[in-house]
């Protein structure tokens, strides 16, 4: 059995290659990678993919740190010389996986395939949302992510805890991966599986496995050096130098008023009222608009929001708000028009990419070059004003190719998903929107390093021990370099359209997700170090059928109940944002055992203690804490 060893780590490949063994000699304890769960997708000219075990292969030193496995596939179906080439390679303090494959016809692989603790049980950090820590439940689930936003990877992360240590898996390619994970008898499992790129191909992708200790703060702190390392990281400080506006955000109310335009609704005056209630920072949004088009409608045949010059201006005169527009430059409705069908993202048959509908309406993908071009011409005209931009669907979305001919940003070649990454990081920069705060749906730390603020969190379950907690990984990671806000119709007052309880991630429950519950969420906000989210007042849609995609309109209105419960809530959360919402997040720790009352650390030593639970808690050396509520235990 061939062997490697370092002053950390001790690795050895059975004799085929299939099977592995890691052992973190800091921690004494063995990883073992299971031969059953190594795998290749085989998919010939016009048939589906088919996936096969993975064949026997050689293994062969490749110089003092590194072994390197050949598994030919034509044993298994796939082309004459076609091959999977797997290098294990001793680094400092992990060890890399460089996999590669030559010839044609595969679709997928496992990359490498299902590592587990060889002593003692199993828990699972999974990068969903806010991120998920998941223990065993007894019920059998499978649940599958790719980088994107809501339910899908935020980080280009995930770990194995087990009762001695963790093992994280960090994938470095940004993009055409996935995590499958699942629990069955046996207990709980999570693999990461690979697929090249259509337009380049497969190439060599790099996996790192880190033996870290089995807290989340520990697989947090790994990944936060491991993306400053590959440049994923840009500070507070840096954005504010480059962006002074970005300075506006700490300590400011996220207030959402709805897509539908309502002449009867008096802006102005509400956000007086706003004000008047102690919020003296308000991101508002959206105010209009920034969309190929204005002529689709919603809600019944109503059009988008679109707030007059004089009613802006009066708004910017109150110092302290913050308009900004709706964003929407992922897709475009087909206005006939030789503009549109031109900048169009297509597909290899040269097909439009169609994605968003509603009441009988179809947008199509725009290629990413032709949105920044787009954002640029309007933000030097009519939307001159704007303070920030919140983008709606970039940062959500995988990656993926277009072959448009001729395209800006990738003439005369399709677009690889790599390209789509740096085209979509240019869209969410300075560089196209000048100094002004950047915010887009989906937290997705491709974009980190110029983005500001990525949205979609998802709240525990409603249970006395849930087999699944969020917990803050994202923060712990990017606090001191992004905001991890709330989708913007999972406000902190429950609305009728968009309400509380949706769970998150099908049959491998993760979470729940939806409006209201508004000490829950500042609960979620003030451990997190995040600003609240209130919709304060606006016309907004909602389905009426999500089959036929219909929709219609509802109003929330600033002396609505839940709307006063909502801002009452957020006021406390928003000074303690103004404090920490700067500094990085260093340490979070479960202090009940049902996990439920939970605490962060800031970089100033602030401590955050939160109960997420619907019953009241007694936590040893502190006493008791209320349901669904936080405090600040100690500071500078």
């Amino acid at each position: 059995m061939p062997e490697l060893e370092s002053t950390g780590c001790w690795l050895a490949i059975s004799d085929d290659g299939l099977a592995a063994e890691l052992v973190d000699k800091q921690r004494r304890c063995r990883w073992r990678l299971e031969p059953a769960s190594r795998w290749v997708s085989l998919a010939g000219a016009g048939e589906q993919a088919r996936r096969v075990g993975l064949p026997p292969g050689r293994v062969a030193p490749a110089g003092d740190a590194a072994l390197v496995a050949e598994h030919p596939l034509a044993a298994v179906g796939a082309g004459a010389g076609t091959t999977l080439r797997v290098m294990w390679r001793l680094e400092r303090d992990h060890v890399a996986v460089v996999q590669s494959v030559t010839g044609q016809g595969v679709a997928a692989a496992s990359w490498p395939g299902r590592f587990v603790p060889v002593e003692g049980g199993l828990e699972l950090l999974v990068p969903s949302y806010q991120g998920a820590l998941v223990r065993r439940s007894g019920s059998a689930w499978r649940f599958r992510c790719e980088r994107g936003g809501h339910r899908n990877a935020s980080l280009g992360v995930a770990a194995l805890l087990g009762e001695r240590a963790g093992l994280a898996l960090v994938p470095e390619h940004l993009a055409g991966w996935s995590i499958d994970c699942g629990e069955t008898d046996e207990g709980l499992w999570l693999a990461f599986e690979d697929t090249p790129c259509p337009v380049a191909g497969w190439g060599e992708r790099v996996m790192r496995l880190y033996p870290v200790d089995n807290a989340v703060t520990d697989v947090a702190r790994c990944y936060r050096a491991f993306a400053q390392q590959q440049g994923r990281f840009t500070s507070w400080d840096e954005k504010i130098d480059d962006r002074p506006s970005v300075a506006n955000v700490f300590g400011s109310l996220m207030a959402f008023t709805g897509y539908v335009a309502d002449p009867g609704i008096d802006y102005v005056a509400n956000v007086r009222a706003l004000k008047a209630c102690g919020f003296d920072s308000i991101m508002l949004f959206p105010l209009r608009f920034l969309h190929y088009s204005q002529s689709f409608t919603m809600a019944g045949g109503l059009g988008p929001v679109c707030i007059d010059d004089a009613q802006i201006a009066e708004l910017e005169a109150m110092g302290g708000v913050h308009p900004g527009p709706w964003g929407w430059v992922f897709e475009g409705i087909d206005d006939g028009s030789e503009r549109m069908s031109r900048i169009y993202r297509r597909d290899a048959r040269g097909e439009l990419m169609p994605v968003w509908s509603m009441d009988g309406q179809q947008w199509n993908m725009v290629c990413p070059a032709y949105q920044a071009e787009h954002m640029r011409q309007r933000l030097a005209s009519d939307m001159a004003w704007t303070h920030w931009i919140h983008f709606d669907v970039n940062a959500t979305f995988p990656a993926r190719p277009c072959w448009g001919a001729g395209h800006l940003g990738h003439e005369g070649r399709p677009m690889s998903r790599d390209c789509d990454i740096e085209l979509t990081r240019q869209l969410l920069s300075g560089a196209t929107v000048g100094d002004r705060v950047i915010s887009s749906e989906g937290f997705n730390d491709a974009y980190t390093s110029s983005y500001d603020i990525g949205t979609t969190k998802m709240m525990p379950l409603d249970e006395p021990r849930p087999a699944a907690m969020p917990v803050p990984l994202t923060m712990l990671v990017y606090h001191d370099c992004c905001i991890h806000d709330w989708w913007e119709l999972h406000n902190y007052n429950e609305n009728p359209g968009w309400p509380a309880g949706e769970r998150t991630t099908g049959a491998a429950t993760l979470g729940r997700a939806g409006s209201g519950e508004p000490r829950l969420k500042a609960a979620l906000d003030a451990l997190y170090g995040q600003p609240p989210s209130v919709f304060p007042f606006g016309k907004q849609y909602a389905w009426r059928d999500l089959k036929t995609r219909e929709t219609y309109a509802f109003q929330v209105r600033l002396e609505d109940a839940n709307v006063q419960a909502a801002l009452a809530a957020a006021l406390p959360v928003t000074r303690l944002h103004r404090r920490v919402g700067k500094l990085a997040m260093t340490d979070f720790a479960f202090v009940s055992d049902d996990r439920l009352v939970q605490q962060t650390t800031f970089a100033d030593g602030t401590r955050v203690l939160a109960n997420l639970g619907q019953a009241d808690a007694e936590v040893a050396g502190i006493g008791p804490v209320k349901a669904r509520s936080w405090q600040v235990m100690d500071s500078r």
